[in-house]
């Protein structure tokens, strides 16, 4: 069982990794000119065949592709779009994303994509931390078509450990279960790892009463950044670990291993371009658009997907042993907030503030820390220059936490502020304080 998950792979020179990628990639892309209606106008208007494909240079030749243009290829052709490459009738797994333009996107697995590539990957993962047969994993996730923690969930299964859901239940449920099963792996958020160690703290319930050894996090860039890694791992006595994927790539993108130096990144599934603004490979150490490319997946691989977000790479040999290049997530190139593992436009929120005639149409977002837990807390003020009574404030804070909640799936922190006393602009806006990175 151990052996399966340190794989061959993972020994491979930079040579070979870049050998098997050119293999892969002249297979996929034959594979996509056979069955993806998609890629198949795509190669004839670009003249493009597998058989050209000499070095990994030639990936040049394929366009880029974004979510926008997936979510209207679905829009055009539902439910997968012009992307799928199998028959409807051998999807066995389906997600979708969290619907950041309010358009999410559909996603659908083979049996060989999810247990093959997506679970044994993650089961990698998982297995570079440290995680045995033996270990007890808790798994704090609600259990929604957003694909998640559900990997966590599978991988740990397919290791061998015993894996303990935690959908449906409180968070002082969640941690009376992991206390009295003894467990000793959690995956979640960071927020809300944090989350839970608050309530711990309100209950009166000592963490160190759970064996907890290892805590992976993913949905938020939090545990990446020091401070609060070391923070993470001081409140639950455990090492602190991050992955990182997109619902696009069909496979974890990126997980640490035990010496927490960066994000393994999944180069035999996924062969990563950081490109710059002008398109063009940056080196290590600098900052650019993390761009992938799908070489083994069946039902919807992608070539070329570009993910917007800011990453730096180091191409080291890590002191693990494995060659493959390690990123760090640093942002996005757009303004997307992620919260709670939630992507979150402020346009969103800008719509839902402006259904409310008795508020005004300016408003700020702050993201910040509260008790511990970083929280989306959206500023706004009554329309006109009279104060709301007590009575109509809560109603309006409730209503408001109620249209984020339905659309977004999360819970922002509401305050009324003074009439007109929120910054005007009178040329372009800026609504979003992002206190997390001033922090760091």
């Amino acid at each position: 069982m151990e052996k399966r998950f340190f794989s061959e792979f993972e020994a491979f020179s930079r040579e070979e990794i870049e050998a098997l990628q050119l293999e892969r990639l002249e297979k996929q892309v034959a594979y996509l000119d056979q069955n993806s209606s998609y890629y198949q106008g795509i190669f004839r208007k670009e003249i493009i065949k597998s058989e050209d494909f000499k070095s990994l240079d030639d990936l040049k030749r394929i366009p880029f592709i974004d979510k926008y243009m997936v979510g209207e290829s679905q829009e055009r052709h539902p439910p997968f779009g012009e992307f799928l490459s199998v028959q409807e009738r051998e999807i066995v797994k389906y997600f979708r994303t969290s619907g950041t333009t309010f358009h999410p996107r559909n996603f659908g697995y083979t049996f060989s994509d999810w247990w093959d590539v997506t679970v044994e990957v993650m089961a990698r993962m998982k297995y570079s931390t440290g995680v045995r047969p033996e270990d007890r994993v808790f798994i704090a996730f609600p259990y929604s078509t957003f694909i998640s923690l559900w990997t966590s969930h599978y991988a740990c299964e397919k290791i061998g450990c015993m894996v303990i859901p935690g959908g449906g239940t409180s968070t002082k449920e969640r941690l009376n279960l992991m206390k009295s099963m003894k467990v000793t792996v959690l995956c979640a958020t960071p927020t809300y790892a944090y989350h839970l160690a608050n309530v711990a703290r309100d209950e009166g319930l000592d963490l160190r009463d759970i064996p907890l050894k290892l805590l992976h996090t993913g949905g938020e860039p939090l545990a990446s950044v020091p401070g609060s890694r070391s923070r993470l791992e001081e409140i639950w006595h455990a090492k602190a670990f991050d992955q990182y994927g997109a619902s696009e790539g069909y496979a974890p993108a990126g997980g640490e291993c035990s010496e927490q130096n960066g994000l393994h990144f999944t180069e035999d599934v996924l062969i990563p371009e950081i490109l710059n603004e002008k398109g063009e490979q940056v080196a290590p150490g600098e900052r650019g658009e993390l761009v992938f490319t799908n070489i083994i997946s069946k039902a919807m691989p992608l070539l070329r997907f570009k993910t917007g977000d800011m990453v730096i790479y180091d191409d080291e040999p890590c002191a693990c042993g494995r060659k493959s290049i390690r990123i760090t997530v640093i942002g996005r190139t757009d303004d997307m907030i992620v919260i709670k593992g939630t992507n979150v436009f402020p346009a969103m929120l800008e719509e839902m503030v402006k259904r409310c005639p008795e508020l005004s149409s300016e408003f700020m977002i702050l993201l910040d820390e509260i008790e511990g837990v970083y929280e989306l807390i959206l500023q706004v003020e009554p329309n006109g220059p009279v104060k709301f009574s007590p009575a109509e404030e809560e109603a309006v804070k409730e209503k408001l936490i109620g249209m984020v909640r339905e659309n977004l799936r999360i819970r922002p922190v509401v305050q009324v502020m003074e009439p007109e006393s929120l910054p005007r602009f009178e040329v372009k806006s800026k609504r979003v304080i992002d206190k997390r990175k001033m922090d760091t």
